[in-house]
């Protein structure tokens, strides 16, 4: 698969350019430990199919060929004594489909060598370490009287190339996130069962991780988010260690990764048996609001074309139990509704969660086309001090679901994990 995408990459590259692309490295955490376990950047993922630390691809394509070089670790048996395997330069080119393979503590001084002859540079222009060892190697470069070959000129964010591919997911892309949304599939509905045994959101959060883990995903996709009753207003709580009251709502916002492809799925349930009345009225109008979104969204519109439709139908709902105490007129005119629905309707989904491909391009936004998958969670988020229904106050849910674009329509890829109110109580009981 990542052949093919890099070759899909190299189409869209100036002829008579350079490449590169970073895996990143281990973060340290504290003092000697590092945050483990590794999790490679995803361009990186997407161009090579490794997953080591300390690597960089670097392409060359000329005008009648293009070349590709993978720096990386070398063997080290005492090294690999304490922290496992490594690839190593031998088999480097046969796994990774590159055409040489050189020691990563030599990359400074041979991308000198790499980029002299080519015009064009493209890199993540956000690493800035990368950012200024180029610039130090081009001007090295430069000061060097014995060059007379031309040197890159042009750079380019290749971030910008690789988000509009990584938008169009293939079948082999679509399937990898069907596995992680199957997973999180059977952890939701763990969930729903087990939490009236639960007395901590921390309970909660073990059964995500041991259930990702046993159903074999490779990570969560983001910190999970377990949040009860008033908790559920910060949208990305991740304390997940208050007592859990048998009156509360729990919101959780939790996605399995699948060899790094990502899923998002929120729930919200109760933490008992049933929803209390004014509960329910809450979470039929953003279920309402969530469904009709889904079935709008379709080939030729847009996320704020989403945003903006999903909007109307929670203020429609707000304003028929008189939840908002203002006129719609008043609502619109102050955009009032940002007060409870703070947060947008949808992302893109892919390798990482939050999908940065590129939203808008000469200020034109990206319409949805076949292939692209993205996030529908309208929410609503009822804070104590703001001036509606004093019987609503404190009460806060968001529904998500993950969505892909086929056939010029929507198709909910996590349909079947349960969120109408009578499926969710029929769980609990």
């Amino acid at each position: 698969m990542f052949i093919k995408n890099r070759e899909k990459l190299i189409e869209s590259l100036s002829t008579n350019s350079v490449c590169i692309v970073c895996s990143g490295d281990l973060k340290i955490r504290s003092n000697d430990t590092e945050y483990m376990p590794f999790r490679p950047n995803s361009d990186f993922l997407y161009l090579t199919g490794f997953d080591e630390p300390e690597s960089i691809l670097v392409i060359q394509k000329g005008v009648n060929e293009t070349k590709t070089t993978l720096f990386l670790r070398p063997k080290d048996k005492k090294i690999e004594i304490w922290t496992g395997y490594r690839l190593g330069l031998e088999a480097a080119p046969q796994k990774c489909s590159v055409d040489q393979a050189e020691d990563i503590e030599t990359f400074q001084t041979k991308i000198k060598e790499l980029m002299v002859g080519f015009h064009h540079l493209y890199f993540d222009m956000m690493n800035v370490e990368l950012h200024s060892i180029l610039l130090n190697s081009l001007k090295s470069i430069t000061n060097s009287r014995g060059n007379k070959k031309p040197i890159p000129f042009q750079f380019n964010n290749l971030s910008k190339f690789t988000y509009k591919q990584r938008l169009i997911k293939t079948e082999s892309e679509i399937d990898l996130i069907k596995s992680a949304c199957k997973i999180t599939k059977e952890t939701h509905i763990k969930l729903m069962r087990e939490s009236h045994r639960c007395n901590n959101e921390r309970e909660l959060l073990a059964i995500i991780n041991h259930t990702f883990t046993d159903l074999g995903a490779t990570y969560s996709s983001y910190h999970s988010i377990v949040a009860s009753g008033k908790n559920a207003l910060c949208l990305h709580y991740i304390e997940n260690n208050k007592t859990l009251n048998d009156q509360d709502l729990i919101l959780v916002d939790a996605g399995a990764e699948f060899d790094y492809y990502s899923s998002d799925v929120t729930r919200t349930f109760p933490k008992g048996k049933t929803f209390s009345a004014e509960q329910k009225i809450i979470y039929d109008i953003v279920l309402k609001a969530q469904k009709d979104a889904i079935l709008y969204a379709s080939k030729g519109k847009t996320l704020t074309d989403i945003h903006d439709f999903t909007s109307n139908i929670l203020l429609e709902g707000l304003l028929e139990y008189k939840i908002l105490k203002n006129s719609k007129e008043e609502i619109l005119e102050k955009n009032l509704l940002k007060q409870v629905y703070p947060h947008g309707t949808s992302h893109f989904l892919g390798m990482d969660v939050h999908d940065q491909n590129t939203r808008f391009e000469n200020e034109i936004e990206t319409t949805l086309d076949n292939g692209m998958i993205f996030t529908v969670e309208p929410g609503l988020y009822l804070y104590p001090d703001l001036d509606i229904n004093e019987k609503f106050k404190g009460i806060g849910i968001r529904i998500e679901d993950d969505i892909l674009i086929k056939d010029n329509k929507s198709f909910n890829l996590t349909s079947d994990i349960p969120k109408e109110i009578l499926e969710i109580e029929s769980i609990k009981k």
